[in-house]
C-alpha cells in the first residue's frame, strides 16, 4: 500500500432527477404507467490526494482527485435504488480556487487507488493512518444486486471550511 496525503476538498451539490415513492420506497406512477419523477439535491464531493515521491530518483509529485457522489434509479423490482459513484483522475493541484475545505490537520492515507472509474460492486473503506477513524467510504450498489443500496461518505469532521 501506498501512503497518500490529503490536500483538500471540494464539496458542492447539484439536482438531478428521482423518483416520487410510498412509504416502502416503491416508485409511484402516474396515470399512464410511468414513474412520478422529481427533483432532488445531491452531494459531491473530490478529494485531493498527494502522493510523494518514493525514491530520490522520483521528483515530482503525483496529484490525484477522487470524485464521489451518488445517483438515484429504479430497481428491477420497482423501488428507488441508490448508486454509489467513485473515479479517480490525475489532478492539477495548483488551481485551488475550487477547493472548500481543507484538513484540520494532517491527514493521511494507506491505500492502493487506481486510475479508474470504479464500478459495479466494488466497495472502498478508507481509515485515516490505519487509526480507526475513516476518512471516507464507498460502496457501488451497498452489497445488494436487487435492490442497490449504493452510497458514498466522507468524514466531514476531519475538515474545515476554507476562509
Amino acid at each position: 500500500m501506498k501512503l497518500y496525503q490529503i490536500v483538500g476538498l471540494t464539496q458542492t451539490t447539484r439536482s438531478d432527477m428521482s423518483y416520487q415513492t410510498d412509504d416502502k420506497t416503491y416508485i409511484l406512477h402516474d396515470k399512464n404507467g410511468q414513474g412520478i419523477v422529481n427533483q432532488r439535491i445531491y452531494t459531491n464531493y473530490i478529494l485531493y490526494i498527494l502522493l510523494e515521491p518514493e525514491t530520490e530518483t522520483e521528483t515530482e509529485n503525483s496529484y490525484y482527485a477522487i470524485h464521489l457522489s451518488t445517483y438515484d434509479r429504479a430497481s428491477f423490482s420497482g423501488q428507488l435504488c441508490q448508486i454509489g459513484k467513485m473515479n479517480i483522475t490525475h489532478s492539477n493541484y495548483a488551481d485551488r480556487a475550487n477547493i472548500t475545505h481543507f484538513p484540520i490537520k494532517p491527514l493521511s492515507v494507506f491505500a492502493n487507488f487506481e486510475l479508474k472509474e470504479y464500478d459495479y460492486d466494488e466497495d472502498m473503506y478508507i481509515l485515516h493512518d490505519n487509526s480507526d477513524t475513516f476518512v471516507f467510504k464507498f460502496s457501488s450498489i451497498g452489497d445488494d444486486e436487487r435492490n442497490p443500496c449504493g452510497y458514498v461518505w466522507v468524514n466531514m469532521k476531519l475538515f474545515q471550511k476554507k476562509i
